[in-house]
């Protein structure tokens, strides 16, 4: 594939690195009279430069406040540790932020890769300008005034600086710093207001000041003072404003809670004023009374409040409140009495931020600063390490949904918690560890993504654990990092990829672990917004979902209950080929004309052990060959020609079927379910336990399952519509045990069959057994589908089916 950036009549990204930039012909060049039928052939090789996307992006408007960062930074991968979590498709927007990116994508897909190269190139440039390269262009930036002057009169055009306020990005847009006024301010331009604030940091530009101490502006001592016609306005005057909002405040407070205030307004013409003999008794005997009876507390104004001179601990206050019955006559009418009940001040308390424990910090830490906190000294080591690690179930539980495992040491949520941020922060490279392709690198990506592998099935088990009854906008923490997960790394990217190693190596990724959640990861898998994901191994795929019930079983184990992992995912890798490429244009429209309600999801509700009824509208496609090509697909002969399915029925290939399931209850009775139907499902034989082989010896399973699994099965009817005519369907849910530590499964059967519409007799041949698995969470169930009258063993004629459960599907009931 071409290099999109190199070619100028290739594609390009959104007008990135496409300026071709031309020096004019010299003037001697100009066609005269002599060679103006001449063509002028000037050779843009020899005077071209094709502009790099660093140097595009800095010469936009816009982005004037940005320095240019070295190439040999953006290429270090320790500069860049902890983006991959930051970014989404983060590999694609590094590749092009360093020119490297040479894949043709849609216009959707090319406009979100922009949007998050400049994101990352943001966050890039937050730690380049700390370092002394790009303190030394911010400085020269500074220095030539490019990020605006200070508005403030008094500080004299002072240059700015840029800086954020967080170093989280999306919290708040970057400010001008004014080393002067030590002041904030926002930027004129729109452009530049548009700007994170995590871009810079919160830090930068006190580095600036520290490391270029001269440039530090001389602090004046100048400050405007408020006149009226020349004259100062007096301190007091503010003082009394003060005292009577506090007093009308006391007043409200007093009144809705429908005590009298006790307020009298001031008369200056009420004759009944005090004597000078109260009001010297009141100093004599009132005020030492005053603090001797209950309830009585004080209320200060911060400028009556001094430090004691008696050389006791202590304050002098001044200022005094209590409540108004308490008070001597004389004291009841002077103005600045305020009157509260049980209002508390710390007494004897030098600085009250010495009573809040440390470790609150930690709360607004993010891992990588709470690692340095963690290590300043003692006093923070143990404010995040004592207490029986209590900080870090907290931090557990603000960040995960709540655990299925319960434990009352915390350090077990210690581990937890810093297993599941190291994976999620730092993942794996899975092409490599499953094909194996770098020599010795693989090892470590081996552990990495088996580390990885390990957290996203914990994190499964425990979505949605905190969700109450009845709560419909409950937004799983869990599968929100999950979902983040598989867009930073390649995990879906790898699906069926095949080892590249000739010898066989006992060093790999865990296989049925890996399946298992690949098949969780369905609704992610068979999404729009994973198109650009390869499809690899089709053939293979194709191979197994038309293959036979005794090549390629759906249940194994020693019980019988153990699901093949490997063919659900060669299922999902099938329908992922059909409905998800573009390219091959068989599901692909009818697949995105589909509302996002009509798209499979994850499930809602907490995974649990044992069986469930399932939604009621469905949607979904079955697919076919000939039943010669079968025999050719089984054989092989597709590794090299690929054999076309069908879909649906011959009338409607390229559309989806609706189906519609209705539950029985036990306590309504149940639907009579004819032999006939039972001999070929097998939907009520119970599972027996048989001996376990050398090669049964990693089940999914164990012996024990089937005593400890309580047998659920739950009957249903179904309608809907194939071809040209309506079909009827009797079917089975069986409830299966946990596989690999992942509950939530349960095996479906299902015969389809056809009823005359005047006697309702089953026309028996045409019978069309279904059998297959609701994957964990009820939401998408695959299987196999064949003809039992048509063939048995290596000559039966088969192929495979999807269904998933939709909020309502109009082309099966009008009425909900």
């Amino acid at each position: 594939m071409p290099n999109i950036y190199s070619s100028p009549t290739g594609p390009r990204l959104a007008g990135l690195h496409d300026k071709i930039f031309v020096d004019p012909p010299p003037p001697s060049s100009q066609p005269n009279d002599e060679d103006t039928d001449m063509p002028n052939y000037h050779s843009q090789s020899e005077n071209t430069e094709v502009a790099t996307y660093v140097q595009e992006f800095i010469s936009s408007r816009g982005n004037e406040y940005f320095c240019e960062i070295d190439e040999d930074y953006l290429t270090d991968r320790f500069n860049l540790t902890g983006l991959n979590t930051e970014v989404q498709h983060y590999q694609y927007a590094l590749d092009l932020v360093t020119d490297v990116f040479d894949m043709e994508v849609d216009d959707d897909m090319r406009e979100s890769i922009e949007k998050n190269a400049r994101h990352l190139y943001g966050l890039v440039h937050a730690r380049y300008v700390v370092t002394t390269r790009g303190l030394a262009k911010m400085m020269e930036k500074y220095k030539q005034g490019v990020f605006g002057k200070c508005p403030r009169v008094i500080c004299e055009s002072q240059h700015l600086l840029p800086m954020g306020q967080h170093d989280q990005p999306g919290m708040s847009n970057v400010k001008l710093y004014c080393a002067k006024c030590e002041d904030l301010y926002n930027p004129k331009s729109s452009r530049h207001n548009s700007i994170d604030g995590a871009y810079f940091g919160s830090s930068f530009h006190n580095i600036l000041f520290q490391v270029y101490p001269g440039l530090m502006p001389q602090k004046t001592q100048r400050r405007y003072e408020p006149r009226i016609y020349g004259f100062r306005v007096h301190a007091s005057a503010a003082l009394m404003r003060w005292q009577e909002e506090r007093r009308e405040e006391m007043k409200d407070r007093l009144r809705s809670r429908g005590l009298e205030t006790g307020f009298e307004d001031e008369d200056e013409d009420d004759d009944d004023l005090e004597s000078e003999e109260d009001e010297a008794r009141v100093q004599e005997d009132g005020i030492d009374d005053m603090f001797e009876g209950p309830g009585i507390q004080m209320q200060t104004h911060p400028a009556s409040v001094h430090p004691s001179s008696s050389g006791t601990p202590g304050w002098v206050f001044t200022s005094l409140a209590c409540p108004e019955d308490y008070l001597p006559h004389p004291l009841r009418r002077r103005p600045n009495a305020y009157f509260i009940f049980k209002f508390r001040m710390a007494y004897n308390t030098a600085n009250s931020f010495d009573l809040l424990p440390i470790e609150h910090i930690g709360n607004y830490l993010n891992d990588r600063d709470l690692c340095a906190y963690r290590l300043v000294c003692q006093s923070t080591h143990n404010a995040i390490d004592a207490d029986g690690c209590s900080f870090w179930r907290r931090r557990f539980m603000t960040t995960f949904e709540k655990p299925t495992w319960t434990a009352s040491n915390n350090v077990k949520y210690r581990q937890a918690y810093h297993k599941r941020r190291r994976a999620l922060m730092y993942g794996a490279e899975f092409w490599v560890a499953i094909t194996k392709s770098t020599g010795k690198d693989y090892a470590k990506e081996i552990r990495r993504g088996t580390r990885c592998l390990e957290v996203l099935r914990d994190m499964i088990v425990d979505s949605f654990s905190e969700k109450r009854e009845g709560d419909l906008a409950y937004e799983s923490k869990n599968l929100r990092l999950i979902y983040k997960f598989v867009q930073n790394y390649d995990l879906l990217d790898v699906v069926m990829a095949t080892d590249h190693k000739k010898e066989k190596d006992l060093l790999c990724l865990p296989k049925q672990l890996l399946c298992t959640i690949w098949s969780l990861l369905a609704p992610a898998m068979l999404s729009l917004d994973f198109e650009h994901a390869p499809t690899l191994g089709f053939p293979d795929s194709q191979q197994v979902v038309y293959g036979t019930t005794s090549a390629h079983p759906i249940f194994g184990g020693c019980n019988g209950l153990d699901i093949n992992m490997e063919w659900v995912v060669h299922h999902l890798n099938f329908w992922k080929y059909h409905m998800v490429r573009s390219e091959e244009n068989t599901l692909y429209r009818a697949f995105k004309s589909l509302s996002p309600k009509e798209t499979p999801r994850f499930w809602d509700a907490q995974l649990k052990l044992g069986g469930s009824k399932l939604g009621k509208y469905w949607k979904g496609s079955y697919a076919y060959v000939e039943r010669g090509e079968v025999a050719m697909i089984r054989a092989g002969e597709g590794q090299d020609d690929t054999i076309q399915d069908l879909f649906n029925g011959e009338t409607d290939i390229g559309q989806f079927q609706d189906m519609q399931l209705n539950w029985l209850d036990e306590a309504d009775g149940l639907a009579t379910w004819p032999k006939l139907f039972e001999r070929h499902l097998h939907s009520l034989r119970r599972p027996e336990n048989k001996a376990r082989t050398r090669a049964q010896h990693r089940s999914s399973t164990v012996p024990d399952a089937i005593s400890d699994l309580k047998p659920q099965n739950f009957q249903f009817l179904a309608e809907g519509h194939d071809t040209t005519e309506d079909f009827c369907a009797q079917g089975w849910l069986n409830a299966l045990p946990a596989q690999h530590g992942v509950p939530g499964w349960q095996r479906m059967t299902m015969m389809k069959y056809f009823e005359d519409p005047g006697t309702g007799v089953i026309d028996t041949d045409a019978l069309w057994a279904y059998e297959g698995v609701v994957l964990s969470g009820g939401q998408i169930m695959l299987g196999r589908w064949w003809c039992p009258s048509d063939g048995t063993g290596e000559w039966m004629y088969s192929g495979p089916f999807i269904l998933w459960g939709v909020d309502r599907s109009d082309a099966v009931d009008g009425d909900q």
